[in-house]
């Protein structure tokens, strides 16, 4: 089975997640990062596995545009869904259903919410000034969560 994990930010909670993926799948398992600009074909593909941060509340456009322009022929793949955030329970719940298309949310065989995390030491001040606000820290924080990453791939590959 030739799977492939379709995501955006190379940084930080995604990058993590994509590294943990790939190594927990294998040699099948392929990556493309959407902030390099090329588009990808999906034909070959039989599992598809997309995601990335949420930042100030959305997804970013290139994941979003993905799904919306490939929607089709995701629709006729399985299809696990994620997203890394620093928020919990009924907020990261309405992320994830606002970072996705409706109708493949429902379609999706699995669906995660692997944690997030900040790094003040690598954003710019009127971003550190945002989060210090809005998540009332002064020192970097992880919630990234592992677990969250096995159980989601133990839910879209079983039967």
């Amino acid at each position: 089975m030739r799977i492939v994990v379709i995501y955006a930010s190379a940084q930080g909670c995604p990058g993590k997640s994509v590294a943990l993926i790939r190594r927990l799948l294998g040699d099948n398992c392929e990556t493309f990062n959407l902030d390099s600009g090329a588009d990808i074909d999906l034909n070959g593909y039989e599992t598809v596995i997309i995601g990335g941060p949420i930042r100030f509340g959305r997804m970013p456009a290139s994941v979003q545009r993905f799904c919306q322009n490939h929607l089709a022929a995701l629709l006729q793949r399985r299809v696990g869904l994620f997203i890394c955030s620093m928020q919990g329970g009924g907020a990261a719940l309405q992320e994830l259903q606002q970072a996705f298309p409706s109708e493949l949310l429902a379609h999706a065989r699995a669906t995660g919410i692997f944690g997030g995390e900040i790094h003040l030491e690598r954003i710019s001040f009127i971003e550190r000034f945002i989060v210090r606000a809005v998540v009332r820290t002064e020192y970097s924080v992880t919630t990234f969560s592992e677990e969250r990453v096995s159980r989601f791939l133990r839910q879209l590959l079983a039967g």
